[in-house]
């Protein structure tokens, strides 16, 4: 009975441990001021369209 009661929660609570997002840039990867750069973010193994994941875009400078 332990074993699948633990089985129950392992299964319930690792929604996100197979998932894979990778985040590449299309074009020069680097942007002057006032030019765009275009991300494209692909996330597989689970579906995004819930709310109940939050997405924040944070800029993180070369070599940091």
């Amino acid at each position: 009975m332990e074993f699948l009661l633990l089985l129950v929660f392992l299964v319930a609570f690792s929604k996100g441990v197979f998932s894979d997002i990778q985040l590449v840039s299309s074009g020069p990867g680097i942007a002057r001021p006032g030019e765009n750069l275009n991300l494209l973010c692909k996330v597989t193994g689970f579906s995004i369209s819930t709310e109940y994941y939050w997405w924040h875009w944070i800029r993180q400078s070369p070599g940091k």
